[in-house]
């Protein structure tokens, strides 16, 4: 006897006859759900920080032209909103349209950087 209580060695014991029974081809995964709509979009993720946040700090990852980075500063007042970008381009594994070259890159953080340097209420 192992200590342990007599109508656990038997559930341990039923559970693997069973499972010994049921053939594995029989075993399905089960199906996920499709993506569900949430009901809420970039357009109006400012306004939720604004109104539900307030003063509080965030990041952006991946600001590239800075179309989002802007609208974002703009229905978002009192927040701190830091824009984290490379600014390089990636040669391999990210085939996308913004994914432009060097130069690209570089006059694109230039013109945002004075694009935000010229923006009433924005430093840095």
């Amino acid at each position: 006897r192992l200590g342990l209580p007599l109508n656990w060695l038997s559930a341990a014991a039923v559970v693997g006859v069973v499972a010994a029974a049921k053939p594995a081809s029989d075993w399905t995964l089960p199906v996920p759900r499709p993506p569900q709509p949430a009901g809420f979009g970039e357009e109006q993720l400012g306004p939720f920080l604004e109104q539900n946040v307030g003063n509080a700090f965030g990041a952006l990852l991946g600001v590239g032209a800075g179309r989002r980075a802007l609208a974002l500063l703009d229905s978002w007042p009192r927040g701190v909103l830091f824009l984290i970008d490379p600014y390089i381009q990636l040669r391999r594994g990210y085939d996308r349209p913004e994914n432009v070259d060097d130069n690209e890159q570089q006059r694109r953080y230039e013109h945002l950087r004075n694009i935000l340097h010229d923006k009433a209420g924005v430093q840095g």
